[in-house]
C-alpha cells in the first residue's frame, strides 16, 4: 500500500511540475507577442475616396458603390489596442493578411500572407476564409464556408478582432 502510495504522489508531482512549466512558458510568449508592433493596418485616408496602407500605395475607391442601408458598412478594428478605432469602410471588398498586396495589411505572425475577405454582395455583406492555417472565426465559431454577417458580429483572425459596423 505505501509503495502504490509514493508512486501516484510522485506522479501528481511530476503533473503538477509540468502544469507550471507549461504555465510559464504561456506567460513568455504572451510576453514576446506584446513586445511586437501593431503597425501596418490602412492609414486614414488623405481624401475622399483614397485609401493608403503602410507602403504609401493609394489606391482609388468608388465611392457611388456603398453598401446599402441596414447591413454592415465598415468594420472597426478592436485588438490589438493599439490599433482600436481604426474604421475601414467596405465597398466592394477587403482583403486582410500579412502580403502587401492585401487591402489591409496586418503585422500578426499568426495570419496567413492572404487570410481572409470581406464583400459586399448586393443587399449583404459576407467574410470567407482564403484557405488560411489558423482561420477565421465570426463570433468565435470557426468559417467552413463564405458567411453572411450582420452588424454587430465580431471576426478574429489570428490575434486581431474586428466588429462590423
Amino acid at each position: 500500500m505505501p509503495f502504490e502510495f509514493d508512486l501516484l504522489l510522485k506522479i501528481l508531482q511530476l503533473c503538477l511540475l509540468a502544469l507550471l512549466y507549461l504555465f510559464f512558458f504561456r506567460v513568455l510568449q504572451s510576453t514576446i507577442r506584446g513586445t511586437k508592433s501593431g503597425a501596418g493596418v490602412l492609414q486614414h485616408a488623405p481624401g475622399p475616396g483614397i485609401g493608403r496602407n503602410i507602403l504609401g500605395r493609394q489606391k482609388q475607391v468608388d465611392l457611388h458603390d456603398a453598401v446599402p442601408n441596414g447591413v454592415p458598412s465598415s468594420v472597426v478594428l478592436i485588438q490589438p489596442p493599439d490599433l482600436s478605432g481604426q474604421e475601414l469602410q467596405v465597398v466592394e471588398h477587403l482583403t486582410f493578411g500579412r502580403a502587401t498586396s492585401c487591402d489591409v495589411t496586418l503585422d500578426d505572425t499568426y495570419l496567413s500572407q492572404v487570410h481572409m475577405r470581406v464583400s459586399a454582395r448586393g443587399p449583404a455583406m459576407v467574410v470567407e476564409d482564403l484557405g488560411s492555417t489558423n482561420g477565421t472565426y465570426v463570433n468565435d465559431k470557426r468559417l467552413e464556408t463564405p458567411v453572411r454577417v450582420a452588424v454587430g458580429d465580431r471576426i478574429r483572425i489570428g490575434e486581431t478582432v474586428m466588429e462590423l459596423r
